[in-house]
């Protein structure tokens, strides 16, 4: 009973702890956030010269995977998201 919520605790509200303040790109940003904040797909995939990642993929996790600094890249992510409307 109290063992079964404690045991999958870490997965209980995944998108409480990857919620970052909407609009402002953060470590917790993922791909999916940018399209919930109105970013289009073919400028994300632009930006990083690649079909779009899982959306559930943080966009410093997407760097680091690619051997290049979030810093830059959250000024262009962020970029983005300045530009809507």
């Amino acid at each position: 009973m109290g063992t079964g919520p404690a045991a999958s605790g870490s997965n209980a509200s995944p998108a409480a702890e990857h919620t970052p303040e909407t609009g402002s790109v953060t470590g917790k940003t993922s791909f999916g956030n940018l399209l919930d904040w109105g970013v289009p797909e073919v400028e994300i995939e632009t930006l990083i010269g690649q079909s779009l990642p899982l959306r559930s993929m943080l966009l410093k996790d997407w760097a680091a995977s690619k051997g290049l600094s979030f810093t830059e890249y959250r000024a262009k992510f962020q970029a983005l998201i300045d530009a809507l409307p």
